[in-house]
């Protein structure tokens, strides 16, 4: 939310992305977004499209690349970008 809404210190590099100026692009369509991404981690569906996303929640959270790809997807469902 950060990051989309003022950006972060290095956001743009990490995380490919640059502020937008708001939290979200639409933000009923963002609420879908992460709850899908929720569901997606919970059933721990590991294939398309959010694989990448679970991986990263179910492996060690304290390393930046596993933050990053999380944040990523996060930003993504936040834009309407999933």
């Amino acid at each position: 939310l950060i990051h989309n809404r003022w950006g972060i210190p290095g956001g743009e590099q990490l995380l490919g992305t640059a502020p937008i100026g708001s939290f979200s692009q639409n933000a009923e369509l963002a609420r879908v977004n992460i709850l899908a991404l929720a569901g997606a981690h919970e059933a721990n569906e590991m294939g398309d499209p959010f694989g990448p996303y679970v991986a990263a929640c179910e492996s060690t959270t304290h390393r930046i690349q596993q933050r990053a790809t999380r944040t990523r997807y996060v930003i993504k469902a936040l834009n309407n970008a999933l």
